[in-house]
């Protein structure tokens, strides 16, 4: 399978006032890894470890401090003029964590999902813009006759999310990065999510970035995972071989953090304060600058830190 997304040695520095003083702070520290046609890759962690950090430098919406960024082999820092801007900006989309808040409100579901068209497919009749639209819909599982004419808050959360996947298709992206796109729907949805965005992966040989605090999720979505915590990449591999095999303590740690019907209240209230101050040891453990990474198995590395 070819190399959709290419990441390497990826920093990102950001300055910080503190009274009189800036003082910097290193949102990631050398992170790398790839993505090929039709493979998802979760990135996992709590909040702040620097995987939305991640995505926005992949979507250029800022700058990268140092390393290199490249779709389908082309450097992002090369993309010096409009057009071929425009392209990079067709080949990666994104789907937001907030389904309200990335729709107008202002505006129904016909001009979100007419809009990226007018913009990156203008060689396209208002007849063929509209059969595109309603076969996006189709894609993403959204049929009800009136759709097209709702504003946002006429929708479920599920249906926004719905929306903002059938807008991000429109243009047909070779990449798509999901960043917590079920995080703000209701549990009894979110399957169903996951499953559409399975589906678009192995039906369209997209290449998924799912960006999510929750490793369990992770698990059904993606054929490799990569966990991360300030700003490292700790372990990564193939998603089975991590899940049942975990190496490195936060991997571990975000494992245990996993709802799990079967334990009893009072058995976690009374695990509660030692796995709190064992969380917090290796959280300090995981924040030491990493040195190399060693092969536990086939497509299984773990981060060595100091």
């Amino acid at each position: 399978m070819s190399v959709l997304l290419s990441v390497q040695n990826l920093h990102k520095t950001f300055l910080q006032r503190q009274g009189l003083k800036q003082v910097s702070f290193d949102a990631l520290r050398g992170i790398s890894f790839s993505v090929e046609a039709g493979q998802a890759l979760a990135l996992v962690g709590e909040s702040g470890c620097g995987k939305s950090t991640t995505a926005r430098l992949i979507t250029g919406m800022m700058p990268a401090s140092s390393g290199s960024i490249s779709i389908q082999g082309t450097p992002l820092v090369n993309l010096k003029k409009r057009r071929q801007r425009m392209i990079y900006r067709r080949a990666v989309q994104m789907v937001f964590q907030d389904p309200f808040g990335s729709l107008n409100p202002t505006r129904t579901v016909r001009h979100h999902l007419e809009r990226p068209l007018r913009l990156h497919r203008s060689e396209l009749s208002k007849v063929q813009r509209l059969h595109r639209i309603n076969a996006l819909l189709e894609r993403v599982e959204l049929t009800e006759t009136d759709i097209l004419s709702k504003y946002p808050h006429q929708l479920s959360g599920g249906q926004r999310q719905r929306v903002n996947l059938a807008r991000a298709l429109a243009v047909e992206p070779s990449i798509l990065i999901a960043d917590e796109p079920t995080s703000m729907l209701d549990v009894s949805i979110r399957l169903d999510v996951l499953k559409l965005f399975r589906q678009l992966k192995e039906q369209q040989q997209l290449g998924l970035l799912y960006i999510t605090h929750d490793i369990a999720t992770a698990q059904y979505v993606a054929d490799e995972t990569a966990v991360m915590y300030s700003g490292q990449i700790v372990e990564f591999g193939s998603t089975e071989q991590l899940i049942n095999h975990p190496q490195h303590p936060y991997t571990r740690l975000l494992l245990s953090s996993v709802p799990d019907p079967t334990r009893s209240y009072q058995a976690l209230l009374e695990q509660e304060e030692d796995f709190r101050h064992q969380a917090d040891r290796i959280r300090q453990f995981s924040r030491r600058p990493g040195k190399e990474y060693r092969k536990h198995a086939d497509n299984h590395f773990v981060l060595l830190q100091e």
